[in-house]
């Protein structure tokens, strides 16, 4: 009954960890999925090389976690809602990345993070649209 117990608190991380390879496999294969819309941009755009790994990690879960929430609208077991929770979630991630210790000053500093926190120009939108319609 124990272990029963661990392994369920236990399984979240486990999962997480499992969606986090998968995404990082998907985006090494430059695989055509309109999930992956999002993290290809930011990659592109945002250096992760000088973050500690602790910190990327954290990134990448919240990336999975995204699209997750967008492969589950298109199996209409989760909402637009969800999708845009989990959207906020990055930028407040990102938000706390700027007084976090392992995130590089260029990290920090790069343009296109701190638009994606100040609201301007690129919002959620922009990178989900095509799945949902």
């Amino acid at each position: 009954m124990i272990a029963e117990k661990v392994d369920k608190k236990t399984f979240p991380t486990i999962a997480n960890n499992r969606e986090i390879l998968k995404l990082i496999d998907d985006l090494s294969e430059n695989k055509d999925d309109a999930t992956l819309e999002f993290p290809k941009i930011f990659l592109k755009r945002v250096d992760l090389r000088d973050n500690s790994q602790k910190f990327n990690i954290e990134l990448f879960g919240y990336f999975a976690y995204y699209r997750y929430c967008l492969k589950q609208v298109e199996e209409g077991k989760m909402t637009e809602e969800d999708v845009n929770k989990s959207f906020e979630d990055i930028v407040y991630f990102l938000e706390d990345a700027k007084h976090k210790l392992g995130v590089s000053k260029n990290f920090k500093n790069n343009r296109f993070v701190n638009m994606l926190i100040n609201e301007y120009g690129y919002k959620e939108e922009d990178f989900h649209t095509a799945v949902t319609r």
